[in-house]
């Protein structure tokens, strides 16, 4: 249960990472007085129950969608071969390699290319348990939700979300953590093999979010 909400506003927020989830928390942090953030693994009962009360009470609920194919592209090149510095984020790629391949090196899958990446994911604890990596279905309710923007049109739908709730907004959100140079088209790092791989992995997003890889 990756969620942020608000009671006062009566909002709830599911979360989807690497769909400009950053941005927008930054926006709902600075501008809504009882804006909570709630981690999965450390999501306590009541905030369980709040979330539960207010679905049932009819709150604005949202999420964001991405291409399953070019959100992949841009978790692999964000968590493994990205350089950045500090202990933190060394030892979360190097649990993150462990849940790749534990049989495999950590410097040999961070040296490695996106076709080797592709092959080991399928049955990992990394596809299996890292938001980064899960299926963005899984990530999401059930039942159906009053807003879903897409990241294609990023900008244009969190601002509508941010009129409906009757925050602040410009024309242009903050845009932090953005990592992958989108001038090149993410249909690039596939081969056809690749591409069925992730077809079949992430085929509840494909199906429920009407994507495809062109």
């Amino acid at each position: 249960m990756n969620v942020s909400y608000s009671e006062k506003i009566g909002f709830v927020w599911y979360r989807v990472a690497k769909t400009g989830t950053r941005s927008i928390h930054q926006v709902l942090s600075e501008n809504v007085e009882d804006y909570v953030y709630v981690v999965s693994a450390k999501a306590t009962r009541r905030q369980k129950e709040v979330v539960a009360s207010l679905v049932r009470s009819g709150a604005f609920s949202f999420s964001c969608a991405r291409n399953p194919w070019e959100r992949l592209v841009s978790a692999w090149y964000d968590k493994f071969k990205r350089v950045r510095e500090g202990e933190n984020y060394i030892r979360r790629r190097l649990r993150r390699c462990d849940k790749l391949d534990s049989n495999t090196p950590a410097q040999t899958i961070i040296d490695a290319d996106f076709s080797f990446f592709v092959a080991k994911l399928a049955g990992s604890e990394l596809f299996k348990r890292d938001p980064h990596f899960k299926p963005q279905s899984r990530l999401l309710p059930a039942h159906e939700l009053t807003y879903l923007a897409r990241f294609e049109h990023y900008e244009r739908d969190y601002v509508e979300i941010l009129k409906r709730l009757n925050l602040p907004y410009s024309s242009r959100l903050p845009h932090r953590n953005s990592t992958w140079a989108r001038d090149q088209r993410f249909q690039s790092y596939f081969s056809p093999k690749e591409r069925a791989t992730v077809a079949k992995l992430y085929a509840a997003d494909i199906g429920r979010f009407s994507y495809s890889f062109e």
